[in-house]
């Protein structure tokens, strides 16, 4: 304690001596350190002046503040979009008149040539149109599909050809028209002999030809209808051609056999109805789709219309509705239009 004590005091004498004014003399100086040092011997220590401690505040750092760390979010697994299958655009299709002929007996009507004499039975609902030149001919045609009546004149020609050599020189002609003929036979029409030729023109059409003379002049009469529709068309065709006859008086209807509807026929090939089975593996129809049967025959879808079903063999029904033939198939709900090709 005395030694801190004595530390103090030298530390004030300096102090003290620092601070006098500068006119002190040393002796004064000297006078004033030794009251100072007798003062603080003597001193007790309850009169020792006790410090007031000086606390200079050490700055508390201020921590930084840390960054709040937000978890990161794992990634959301999104799940994989099931593709919407787009609607598939049809296109809207007119469909095509189906060329069967209509099962509904109509009216036979006769039409006779006055300047030839000749006659010819037809259905009153076809269409007649004549034309002369380069040689006389009348054509018939129905209100649906294609096909065709057709009897042609050829004034004068039987001046040089009879019937043999007028159907000798007829093969040349269509062979020359680059049709191909299908078949020939003998025949006779209205009494008089005759040639009957199928053949197929251009391997888009099919047609029957009864060719003959007589007198001064030569006939061709004809029926067609495309040859996919052959089938269907031929009982009707190959009737009305054989109903061309001669008139010993032009326009007598009495000298005509009598032709009623019952006694032509109206292509009855779904009448009465097909029972069979689709030939292997059977797929729906997607327009104009093929059905080969089981008892040999070839069937086509005749409407536009899509419908997918598989199935093997099914058992199939085809039967008359609404002027031609319709085929049911087992499994399926709805029908289908047909034509038979073969």
């Amino acid at each position: 304690m005395k030694v801190k004590t004595f530390s103090l005091a030298v530390a004030l004498i300096i102090a003290g001596a620092a601070c006098s004014p500068a006119q002190d003399t040393p002796a004064t100086v000297q006078a004033g350190v030794a009251a100072t040092l007798t003062a603080l011997l003597t001193a007790t220590p309850a009169d020792m002046p006790t410090p007031t401690p000086t606390y200079t505040p050490v700055p508390v750092a201020t921590p930084t503040p840390q960054p709040t760390l937000s978890p990161t979010p794992l990634p959301t697994s999104t799940p994989t979009p099931t593709a919407t299958p787009l609607a598939t655009f049809t296109p809207t299709r007119t469909p095509t008149p189906t060329p069967i002929p209509s099962t509904t007996p109509v009216p036979y009507l006769t039409y006779n040539q006055l300047l030839y004499k000749w006659y010819i039975r037809y259905p009153s609902d076809w269409t007649v149109t004549q034309q002369t030149l380069p040689q006389l001919s009348v054509v018939f045609k129905p209100p649906q599909g294609f096909a065709e009546l057709r009897v042609t004149t050829y004034k004068g020609f039987g001046k040089n050809y009879d019937t043999q050599s007028w159907y000798q020189a007829s093969l040349q002609t269509f062979q020359a028209m680059g049709d191909s003929v299908l078949a020939t036979k003998a025949t006779s029409v209205s009494s008089r002999p005759a040639f009957e030729v199928q053949r197929q023109a251009l391997g888009t059409f099919t047609k029957v030809t009864l060719v003959f003379v007589e007198g001064l002049d030569a006939y061709w009469v004809e029926a067609t209808s495309a040859s996919e529709n052959w089938a269907v068309w031929r009982p009707i065709l190959e009737s009305l051609v054989y109903t061309f006859g001669f008139s010993t008086t032009a326009g007598a209807t009495t000298t005509i056999p009598t032709a009623t509807p019952s006694s032509l026929p109206v292509a009855p090939i779904c009448s009465p109805a097909i029972e069979s089975q689709i030939d292997g593996t059977f797929e729906g129809w997607t327009g104009d789709t093929v059905f080969k049967l089981t008892n040999g025959q070839v069937w086509q879808q005749a409407e536009y219309a899509y419908t997918y079903h598989y199935a093997y063999r099914p058992r199939v029904t085809i039967f008359s509705a609404s002027g031609g033939c319709k085929m049911q198939v087992e499994g399926v709900s709805t029908s289908i239009r047909v034509r038979r090709l073969g």
